[in-house]
């Protein structure tokens, strides 16, 4: 059986569960909001033996029968408007978080793609341009700092632009609901005017590298789906294709150098990936950049623009019906 954890507005699941269904691949859709409101997690120990059940809606499955594991874009746990007081709800959230951390770990025997803990580690943007630099990929020249003179320095050295992005996940929550999301920017001279804000929080500056386009490539098992993101052709994504909800860019299939290729899946081995989306740069002098890599990121959408199968053979690949 194939559990998927994930959340109710996830639209990716929703299309590899519509493949999943045609491949008649069985599997349980575990949303994490409806935890603990309408699901059930029940874990038995004792001296002699350890079971475990999870129920959603009028389906049960033992933790013995999961030999897949999807984890994709779990959300929030549904916590009872019966619990009032933020002292409780704190509380059962925790708790909630506890069952599920045993969970992940009581599923051991399983095939994850990706586990929780390997996704954590792979998403650390300072290891990853260490680990791109050792295996001999080309980066950008980055500094990480919360030091004005060192950012002042690093901008103002070489003849390059300089951009600063975020290192996280570029969403600020704000009190009202609402999200807003920073994107990579030039770094202006106003802004070096203002370099002391740096030490408020330590910001990512990169040099700024002139691109042919942008490429997403997505990791799936072994296979590589490599698409071409003309961001330069528009004002609007030049520097960031995300801006605008990817207004302008012009999507292409495309291809890489076979050396470049093996990188990647040594990059995703090193970590004990068994998916991962990256992001690279095609400079104006044909070389390949490695930018950052996504270990759980978006994909399906570059599907839907160009029609690759990575819908279908995701489906395939969680349903063990190709190489893993």
């Amino acid at each position: 059986m194939l559990l998927i954890i994930t959340s109710i507005e996830d639209v990716t699941a929703d299309l590899v569960v519509e493949q999943l269904e045609k491949e008649k691949i069985s599997f349980l859709r575990f949303n994490t909001e409806e935890y603990p409101l309408s699901s059930e997690i029940s874990v038995d120990i004792n001296d002699a033996s350890f079971s475990g059940l999870l129920k959603i809606a009028n389906t049960e499955v033992s933790f013995h029968d999961i030999n897949t594991v999807w984890f994709r874009k779990p959300g929030a746990w549904g916590i009872s408007p019966e619990i009032t007081k933020a002292e409780a709800q704190c509380f059962a959230i925790k708790e909630s978080e506890a069952l599920m951390s045993g969970l992940y770990a009581s599923l051991d025997h399983a095939f994850w793609v990706s586990r929780p803990e390997v996704i954590k580690r792979a998403n650390n943007k300072i290891f990853q341009l260490k680990l791109a630099q050792k295996l001999g990929f080309k980066i950008p020249r980055t500094l990480v700092t919360n030091s004005p003179v060192s950012a002042k320095l690093f901008c103002e050295t070489g003849n390059s632009m300089k951009i600063i992005k975020p290192m996280s996940s570029g969403q600020i929550a704000c009190s009202d609901g609402n999200i807003e999301l920073i994107y990579t920017s030039f770094v202006e001279s106003d802004d070096i005017l203002n370099l002391n804000q740096v030490s408020l929080a330590p910001c990512l500056f990169q040099e700024y590298i002139p691109k042919e386009y942008e490429l997403r490539i997505t990791v799936i098992g072994r296979k590589l789906y490599v698409v071409g993101l003309d961001s330069q052709s528009s004002n609007v994504s030049r520097h960031d294709w995300r801006r605008n909800n990817c207004d302008g860019v012009k999507y292409f299939k495309t291809s890489l150098p076979g050396n470049i290729e093996h990188l990647i899946l040594e990059f995703v081995d090193y970590y004990g990936l068994a998916f991962s989306a990256f992001d690279f740069i095609k400079t104006t002098q044909g070389e390949y950049v490695f930018l950052e890599n996504n270990p759980n990121g978006q994909w399906a959408w570059l599907d839907l623009e160009i029609e690759n199968g990575m819908i279908e053979y995701m489906a395939k690949y969680l349903g063990n019906k190709t190489p893993r």
